[in-house]
């Protein structure tokens, strides 16, 4: 932090209230967000979402900054704001705020950090007379949400709710979990996460290795996946076992978000000799995702996490989905109970034996909403 920027901070704080009341309405209307979240590498759905609304929003001749706050946010990106430190984010956001932005916060139920992140996000908007929005992702059970025993986060997510102008959530379920906190329903706005920019991509070449696996093996079965319990791993280790044997040549292709228990299912898929079938690919570029799902057979997604991009991706582009059971999942997608082994083996094989049935009541035709519009037309409005 230079002098110069230090003198000028002094100078904000003493003017602060008088600066924020005289002008709440210029602010308002100026369309400045600081849109604050995640943002690619690595890619995943709330990545690709926070990429697609600053675009969005740059096209449409708003002023926006996105400050990013995910893994990658101490790498030197063009498109956004780097965070190096938590002083950093306090700064950079006060910073912002003084330029007239209005703060849009992405979170979830699974990081401690968000809380807090929030929090002071909330704090500060509310300091400047200028509340901020909140985009709450993923779906209605989550490691932290819905409300637990745990007072101190019942408490941290009282507060975040309470003090958004609006809040977006995927789905009518999350929404019922976040009036638990006492929260109006009217402040609640569910918008489904996807939009058809994600579909757009160029084919490119993929790695030598990922070729020859596609090559070797027939059908192929893709899911995004992380190593944590939640994704039900040890149950699909056992599915994969089992449809073995209906399927001898059988290929799973397995792209992880993040690394964390990747040795330890690495070993477990050699001990049980399914590391020949199974290939873990590193985190892939949008385009490469994309031009690899749309030659899969069938895309399996474990987890109960709401409204998932890769599963929306994969009915636009024709691919047969099986995911576990949830209030948001789209019609085309075929459930099995969260957890069960039977029935997840059975879904897929349901899908593999009505293959060309399926597959042709998917593709770009159905209804997958677009709703970028939408949530700009909300964070635009009074």
């Amino acid at each position: 932090m230079t002098l110069s920027e230090l003198i000028g901070m002094k100078w904000r704080i003493k003017n602060i209230w008088e600066y924020a009341g005289r002008n709440k309405d210029k602010i308002m209307k100026s369309k400045k967000i600081l849109e604050i979240g995640p943002y690619p590498p690595p890619i995943g759905g709330v990545q690709m979402r926070m990429k697609a609304l600053r675009e969005y929003m740059l096209e449409l001749g708003y002023e926006c900054i996105l400050l990013n706050s995910g893994e990658s946010k101490r790498i030197k990106i063009p498109e956004c704001v780097d965070i190096q430190n938590p002083w950093d984010f306090v700064w950079k956001t006060f910073k912002y705020m003084t330029k007239g932005y209005v703060m849009h916060m992405h979170i979830n139920g699974k990081s401690l950090n968000s809380i807090w992140m929030a929090l002071y996000t909330q704090g500060l908007s509310a300091l400047f007379c200028r509340r901020a929005f909140l985009t709450f992702h993923a779906g209605p059970k989550q490691q932290y949400f819905p409300k637990n025993k745990n007072v101190f986060l019942i408490i941290g997510y009282f507060l975040i709710f309470f003090f958004s102008k609006r809040i977006i959530c995927n789905a009518q379920s999350v929404k019922e979990k976040i009036m638990e906190y006492g929260i109006n329903s009217e402040k609640i706005v569910p918008i489904q996460g996807f939009t058809m920019r994600y579909l757009q991509f160029d084919e490119v070449k993929l790695s030598d290795e990922i070729e020859g696996f596609l090559q070797q093996h027939t059908p192929i079965l893709f899911s995004y996946i992380c190593f944590w319990e939640e994704y039900t791993v040890d149950a699909f280790v056992d599915v994969i076992e089992k449809l073995r044997k209906s399927y001898p040549h059988i290929g799973i292709i397995l792209v992880p978000r993040v690394d964390d228990g990747r040795e330890n299912f690495v070993a477990t898929i050699k001990k049980r000799k399914l590391n020949d079938i199974i290939y873990i690919s590193d985190n892939l570029s949008h385009d490469e995702f994309l031009t690899l799902l749309k030659r899969v057979t069938l895309c399996v997604r474990t987890p109960k996490d709401g409204i998932s991009s890769s599963v929306l991706e994969s009915i636009a582009l024709g691919i047969p989905v099986v995911a576990s059971e949830c209030e948001c999942r789209p019609p085309e997608a075929v459930i099995f109970r969260f957890g069960e082994r039977d029935d997840m083996l059975a879904k897929i094989l349901y899908v593999l034996d009505n293959y060309e049935e399926i597959k042709s009541r998917l593709g770009l035709k159905v209804g997958v909403k677009d709703s970028l519009d939408e949530e700009i037309e909300l964070l635009m409005a009074p």
